[in-house]
């Protein structure tokens, strides 16, 4: 069955639907339509989930509370995705069942659930009427009745903030009170059945008591410290840590008060709402930290108050609080903080809250046999560290090694290299995130979160294997190249596309890791001084900011560690060069010692861009071919996109229908086919990234079907050194309200500052950075009071077209003006078939169309690739990249299977016909040579996008 989409960083409101009525029975008139059989019904102050009065049911054994003639029940059970929620509260546990049944109006049953009465406090149910709850599309709902257990002496049961709604959420999630019909866990995870397993593994790493005090005295060491480094940093981080503690202990707060879900929006029927998360975040642990100190019994008091108020409002084992899809995100504060007083506070309060931090933190998804490699970045960033600190704080030493030999095993397989959409660390190490390339949060966290486990378990029978250890510091060495200096590629920051200075915020994962080797590892350490020296002021700041939110970060420890590198006597290392294309993020990489060069598109297998409500709204075309450079000196970016009047339909680089940016935000989309506002596939395989020696290639069929299915366009990039050839053909589509354009830059600038002038073969624009761009035909240039962009211009609904222009970063006219006067670089082919360009001994091919024979050295191909043949003496280097991954089809991110997320891509037998007879002398993969008249044909197995080298020498 598929999915719809599922917008996790979206807050959506369990309620406050504008067609719906709350009730939250402040007022008598609230009782019209209630009643009840062998009880009694009365509005109470004693209990409220919302206001101060709820609804006090004192039933006795088989009691019938009724509510007839309910308008807004009937409205919602008419909507497909119509249902209800409310919040009950239980004076003491029963253990039998409350029965919700829902009536037509001949006082039929039409559908109803079972609530288990096993607990005590508020506890919250969300379901649909269909889904969940069996009712047919052809029955309306007049009535409702709870129907109270028969043979029980009776009880109190309180009931506040009922809603019949017509758009129940997708998060809403059933517990151990009730269930709700799911049959896909890949966003919503099975809570119920993690929150209740139990263990599973036959063998149990032993470990000594000293073992595990090791692991936990760096944890604790993790939190405050106690290293005799000196630094800056850390007087940074203790002036940051006292003011977040000053401001906790600060915080005025009413014990007692309601609290919610963030599901829930700001405001319930106009009441403010207080959540867990705001407790969570900045009382508790400021709390915990200062009792850790100073052993200040108050603080623990104040800690154990506020854990029973938490239980009483329903943050317990077994509850679901409607949906805490987000709380097991941002609940640091309160993981973190049981680790710091657990050894300090009441026995039973202890394994209470054990047993609601395994719930919350889903711990029993480590009691069961990894079945996929691989784990989501939001678990390892805000779930690693509490399910450590649960198995830590087992109070029972073999349940605590069984604990601890699961997290271990859950550990070193979701830091492996993961399959298909599913994951954090790809083959390439692209990091994952919501299906999808994502550098600016997510992924970072999840490096620091995975590289501080290794370095909290290393050197004791918990350590990680070492092949994580090698994922983790090739997932980070792979991080700095990609970046830009600080700058992760805009193409990859999700919906944050101004938040591209993030390499700083690893520095830790650097150290975490160097020092979890027996030696501390030099090429980690020589990175991040690099990273340091480079950024001194960013990571300054980056230590003046302490908060518990995701995760509790920067760390008195974090900042020791960090030191640590900075006093070392390695030297930083030297500017990394080299290029490199990334299949999973959709990415080629290219980097000299003054430059750095991403080229990004989108495929079937890499979503296009990723939006939200208010984020990244206008960013639809930052895959479409987008080319963004830098300096590494700081004279000039590509990318200006903070500046408030950017258009976002000039992004450089790309080929794009022109809309208005108001446009752009309203997000229209091909929804009748299947496709979503945002994070949508093409259905076109082709792309790819080729490398060899200091050049590089990177080619994509475009196909924006989400947006306007009659749009394509092929292009192409090749990068040499400072130069940068772009080429695109067969552009096409429809639309003949607006102009088709590829955009060569826009700048913060005026058009005083540009160059542009017509030369022999083309046209030469100096933009006001001194970058020279050579087009083989027109440019048209837009000048606004602080933005100035060139674009070649295609018209309204072209047919065919194309473009060729030249990019030279160095700021060299000449060299401009002599390739457009001159073959240079020759444009061999460039249609539906195939773009081809030689330059020198290097011949650049992106093969389209696999039914075609060439009149190139490789004149022919079975399947789509591209490839650079270098001539070198008797004979050729090839690099070649096939780019598809012939993994299960979606149109969307939230168009697959549970199962269909893990599947790994398949290979295939690839063949290449070259001219001549020509043996094979060295290769990274294995090829089989065979000779038909006068042509060698190459066969080798190609999967996963990856880049293959061959070198070839003329046969005797």
């Amino acid at each position: 069955m598929r999915n719809t989409l599922f917008l996790l960083f979206v807050l959506l409101s369990i309620s406050q639907n504008s067609f719906s009525q709350i009730r939250s029975f402040e007022e008598k008139n609230q009782l019209k339509g209630w009643a009840i059989e062998k009880g009694k019904l009365k509005l109470s102050t004693q209990k409220a989930k919302l206001g101060a009065s709820s609804l006090q049911i004192d039933w006795k054994s088989g009691a019938i509370v009724s509510l007839s003639n309910v308008a807004d029940l009937e409205a919602a059970s008419k909507s497909r995705k119509g249902g209800f929620s409310a919040w009950l509260y239980n004076t003491a546990p029963i253990d039998s069942e409350l029965v919700l049944a829902f009536y037509d109006k001949h006082n039929k049953e039409v559908c109803k659930i079972d609530f288990n009465l096993n607990f005590k406090g508020w506890r919250a149910i969300l379901v649909e009427f269909a889904t969940d709850m069996g009712k047919s599309s052809n029955r309306d709902i007049c009535s409702m009745k709870l129907l109270f257990p028969q043979g029980n002496k009776g009880g109190k049961t309180y009931i506040d903030y009922l809603e019949f709604q017509k758009d129940v959420t997708y998060r809403r999630m059933g517990d151990n009170q009730f269930d709700v019909v799911r049959d896909d866990y890949s966003f919503i995870p099975n809570i119920v059945k993690f929150g209740n397993a139990q263990p599973t593994y036959n063998s149990v790493v032993k470990a000594t008591d000293k073992q595990i005090d090791v692991i936990q005295n760096r944890l604790r060491e993790w939190f405050l410290g106690g290293g005799d480094v000196s630094h800056k940093y850390i007087d940074i981080r203790k002036k940051a840590e006292t003011r977040f503690i000053e401001t906790g202990l600060s915080r005025d707060y009413k014990l007692g008060t309601s609290l919610f879900p963030m599901s829930e929006s700001k405001k319930i029927d106009g009441l403010k709402t207080n959540y867990f998360m705001d407790l969570n975040k900045v009382v508790l642990l400021p709390l915990a930290l200062d009792y850790a100190r100073k052993e200040n019994k108050e603080n623990l008091d104040q800690i154990a108050d506020i854990y029973n108020w938490f239980n009483d409002q329903g943050w317990a084992d077994g509850s679901s609080l409607g949906s805490i899809v987000l709380e097991k995100l941002r609940s640091s504060g309160y993981f973190y903080s049981l680790f710091l007083v657990k050894d300090d506070i009441e026995p039973h309060l202890l394994n209470r809250e054990l047993e609601t931090l395994k719930w919350m933190s889903q711990f029993g998804r480590f009691y069961e046999e990894p079945s996929f490699m691989g784990i989501s970045a939001d678990e390892l960033r805000a779930l690693c560290v509490p399910n450590l600190i649960y198995a830590l704080s087992l109070q029972d030493k073999n349940e605590q090694m069984v604990a601890l030999t699961a997290f271990q095993k859950h550990m070193n397989t979701g830091l492996s290299i993961s399959d298909g959409y599913y994951g954090v660390i790809k083959s390439d190490y692209s990091g994952y995130h919501h299906r999808g390339a994502y550098n600016s949060a997510y992924y970072p966290d999840a490096l620091n979160a995975g590289a501080l486990i290794a370095y909290l378990l290393h050197d004791t029978p918990y350590s990680l294997s070492d092949q994580v250890m090698e994922n983790l510091k090739q997932a980070l060495l792979s991080f700095r190249f990609f970046c830009a200096g600080n700058k992760v590629p805009v193409g990859t920051t999700g919906r944050f596309p101004l938040k591209q200075d993030i390499l700083h915020t690893i520095l830790p994962a650097f150290g975490y890791l160097a020092y979890a080797y027996n030696e501390p590892d030099k090429e980690l350490i020589a990175a991040a001084k690099s990273v340091m020296m480079n950024n001194a002021e960013l990571v300054e700041s980056y230590f003046e900011v302490s908060d518990s939110d995701l995760s509790y970060k920067k760390t008195m420890k974090e900042a020791e560690i960090v030191a640590q590198m900075a006093n070392s006597t390695i030297e930083p290392e030297s500017p990394v060069t080299g290029s490199r294309f990334m299949p999973y993020s959709g990415l080629l990489v290219a980097k000299s010692d003054q430059f750095h060069v991403n080229v990004k598109g989108f495929s079937q297998y890499i979503w296009d861009y990723e939006s939200s409500s208010s984020e990244n709204l206008c960013g639809r075309y930052l895959s479409s071919g987008q080319v963004e450079y830098f300096s590494l000196d700081g004279r000039f970016k590509s990318m200006s996109h903070a500046n408030s009047s950017y258009a976002w339909s000039y992004i450089p680089g790309t080929t794009s229908v022109v809309f208005e940016n108001e446009f752009l935000k309203q997000k229209r989309h091909n929804k009748k086919n299947g496709f979503t506002n945002h994070r949508n596939f093409s259905d076109e395989t082709f792309l790819t990234g080729v490398t060899c020696d200091e050049s590089s290639m990177f080619s994509f069929k475009m196909h924006d079907n989400a947006y306007l299915d009659s749009f394509r366009a092929n292009k192409s990039v090749i990068v040499l050194n400072d130069l940068l050839v772009c080429l695109g053909s067969n552009i096409s589509n429809n639309v003949t309200k607006n102009n088709t354009v590829t955009t060569l830059f826009q700048n913060i600038g005026s058009k005083k500052e540009i160059s542009i002038r017509p030369v022999s073969g083309g046209t030469v624009v100096v933009d006001n950075h001194g970058v020279v761009y050579g087009v083989k035909g027109d440019v048209k240039m837009i000048a606004n009071d602080s933005t100035v962009y060139a674009y070649i211009d295609h018209s309204k609904a072209p047919k065919d077209g194309d473009y060729l222009y030249f990019i030279q970063l160095n700021g060299d006219v000449k060299m401009i003006e002599t390739l457009l006067s001159t073959n240079t670089v020759e444009l061999l082919q460039a249609n539906n078939d195939a773009h081809i360009i030689k330059k020198g001994d290097h011949t650049y091919a992106s093969i389209y169309n696999a039914n075609v024979e060439y009149n190139q050295p490789i004149s022919k191909v079975n399947i789509p690739l591209s490839y650079i043949l270098k001539s070198q003496g008797d004979g050729y280097q090839l690099n070649l990249c096939e780019p598809d991954m012939r993994r299960p089809k979606g149109k969307h991110m939230g168009d697959f299977t549970e199962e269909e997320i893990y599947v790994k891509s398949q290979p295939f037998t690839t063949k290449l016909y070259l001219n001549g007879a020509y043996q094979v002398t060295k290769s990274n993969v294995k090829v089989n040579v065979d000779f038909v008249s006068n042509q060698t044909i190459l066969e080798l197995q190609t999967v996963d996008g990856n880049n293959y080298q061959i070198e070839l020498k003329k046969a005797d």
